[in-house]
């Protein structure tokens, strides 16, 4: 080749290499555009009112198409040391992510409570952030389930405790004008003692979730006991065998008998009532007559008040499962109590001989539709309407949206249980819930990966992480159609029943640690636009900002509101603990950009 044809072919080459960097540069911001990668960082002081409230720098973050702006914050609400003696903190290798607060606004948005896991409810103004009111209980006395008549007039908080309560507050002057006890419903009260309570609230007897009805007249509350043992201040487990094909009918046009074996609570005590708020009494009581021998943490009251739901989550009664078992629905007349049909989703054999419902449960359209979404990944849409009639379930249409799959396990011996360390195989699968249902589209999500089957005395931790873990599923309400998927990539955190609230056409979540990974650093607030064509908007990664986890988040109009919990970021037991965070009550403002 000539020198001048060398020439020519070097600055074809370099105008070649120019026009490549210059495209892949378009691709890189187009792709960091459509998946919400930060573009732009901007540090700001931002000012807030001086009644309990510090100021300090910090971080915009401007994701896809909206930014939060830090409103206000309160100093920490239990000091780190208290916490961290009683062990209530998130670590970074556990699965475990279960109640550590409760926040939640009025209904007018003026005001935003927040229950502590010691026992005190706090009452602010939501605009400036100012304490309007402390209401201290007594240690052991937890304020965990709090919710409002749609006028404002009354809150409704639920004590966990040993007796469990349910406290009507006037919001005029933030007073008690009505109080029941609660563990006459169930086994009376817990053997769990103050300091167990502390620590474990899950062991008291607990109003697990209420509803209200759309007139604010009744409020609806299950509520939950199970057996402790007084002793050793722990549940108790018995294997339980059983016939699924007595309890599913379809099992039966292919097997006449499928034995099955579950450990489980050797005692669980429920019962769901409707108190009248107006005149402090109990309407009805469901099941009547004694309590149901299941795990029921969730409730659902469709929009023009006629239909009540009930889900059950664990247990199995040994004397007879085919009446109480895990995973089963029930659906009622919200004003009588009266028993219409019940429903229970088939188990996911071989994999899984039960299912369990956590708070997969929710009204759509008036009451035509019931949404069901079970741990186990099943996702069911029944027209409750026709079902009603009809006296029992009518499918409008089914998906799953976990695979079970073959892999191994680490068993890990838990202290004073087992002393060797093992491998064996198993199957994986993520948990799935309900984060909402909007008239368009129902919103499920998964959570953390587990493994099939429980050994007593170990950890089992899975080897990988499932594939279709810590994710977000939106699909078409009429048809089931898949419409969008998500990932973030951490457990939600339970503050309540449901971590995510809607709040417009946002919906707002609250996500914890990879235990599989044992990383935190994708925990924080995840928020996404899901009318019209959804899409994730915002992500406040409240770890790598040295907040701690969310622990809870609610929502009203354009604020969102964080309680934060301290969480160990170590990546095991054995490493040096790294506690980051503080436990306090921080509320943004989403800008739309």
């Amino acid at each position: 080749m000539t020198v001048a044809g060398k020439k020519v072919a070097i600055a074809i080459g370099i105008a070649i290499a120019v026009i490549v960097i210059i495209i892949a540069g378009v691709l890189i911001a187009l792709h960091h555009r459509a998946v919400g990668v930060p573009q732009k960082v901007n540090a700001t002081t931002v000012q807030r009112p001086k009644v309990k409230v510090v100021t300090r720098t910090v971080t915009k973050v401007k994701i896809g198409s909206a930014r939060a702006v830090l409103a206000w914050e309160t100093p920490p609400l239990i000091s780190r040391s208290w916490l961290i003696k009683n062990g209530i903190y998130y670590r970074a290798w556990s699965w475990w992510s279960y109640f550590q607060g409760y926040v939640t606004v009025s209904p007018n948005g003026k005001y935003v409570i927040v229950g502590t896991v010691k026992g005190e409810l706090y009452i602010y103004n939501a605009s400036t952030g100012s304490l309007i009111k402390e209401i201290t209980f007594p240690l052991g006395e937890i304020p965990r389930t709090i919710r409002f008549t749609a006028d404002g007039r009354y809150m409704i908080v639920g004590v966990w405790s040993r007796k469990g309560w349910l406290i009507i507050y006037d919001t005029r002057t933030w007073t008690p004008v009505a109080r029941l006890e609660l563990d006459k419903y169930v086994a009376g009260p817990s053997n769990a003692t103050i300091q167990t309570i502390i620590k474990e609230p899950w062991l008291a007897v607990i109003p697990y979730y209420a509803v209200v009805s759309p007139n604010g007249d009744i409020v609806y509350v299950t509520i939950v006991e199970r057996y402790v043992n007084p002793k050793t201040q722990s549940p108790e487990y018995i294997p339980v065998k059983y016939d699924l094909a007595e309890i599913y009918p379809q099992i039966r046009e292919k097997y006449k008998h499928y034995p099955a074996m579950v450990w489980v609570d050797k005692y669980y005590w429920s019962r769901v009532i409707a108190y009248d708020i107006a005149t402090h009494r109990v309407v009805w009581v469901w099941p009547r007559d004694h309590p149901a021998y299941v795990d029921i943490p969730i409730l659902a009251i469709s929009s023009n008040g006629k239909y009540l739901a009930a889900a059950s989550f664990w247990g199995i009664y040994a004397k007879n499962p085919v009446e109480w078992h895990m995973g089963e629905v029930w659906v009622l007349d919200a004003a009588t109590g009266k028993l219409l049909y019940t429903y229970s989703p088939l188990p996911p054999i071989p994999y899984m001989n039960h299912t369990s419902i956590w708070n997969g449960l929710a009204f759509a359209d008036d009451g035509k539709y019931l949404t069901v979404v079970t741990g186990e990944g099943r996702i069911v849409v029944l027209d409750n309407e026709r079902s009603v009639i009809m006296h029992r379930p009518v499918v409008v249409w089914e998906k799953d949206i976990v695979e079970f799959i073959p892999t191994q396990a680490f068993l890990i011996p838990l202290t004073g249980k087992a002393k060797t360390a093992k491998i064996v195989k198993t199957y994986i699968y993520t948990y799935a819930g309900l984060a909402a249902v909007t008239s368009r589209y129902l919103i499920a999500y998964t959570g953390g990966t587990y493994c099939v089957g429980w050994t007593p005395g170990y950890l089992k931790r899975p080897e990988i992480v499932h594939p279709n873990s810590t994710k977000l599923f939106i699909f078409d309400l009429q048809t089931g159609k898949l419409v969008y998927v998500d990932l973030f990539n951490g457990m939600p955190t339970y503050g309540k029943v449901r971590p995510f609230v809607l709040t417009g056409c946002y919906l707002v979540g609250s996500i914890g640690v990879n235990w599989v990974r044992a990383d935190a650093s994708m925990a924080g607030v995840y928020v996404w636009y899901v009318c019209g064509t959804p899409h994730r908007v915002l992500r406040i990664l409240t770890v790598l900002r040295g907040l701690g986890i969310p622990a809870d988040v609610s929502a009203y109009d354009s604020m969102i509101y964080v309680l934060t919990g301290l969480v160990n970021t170590a990546h095991s037991p054995t490493q040096p603990a790294h506690i980051v965070g503080e436990y306090r009550l921080i509320a943004y403002r989403i800008v739309i950009t």
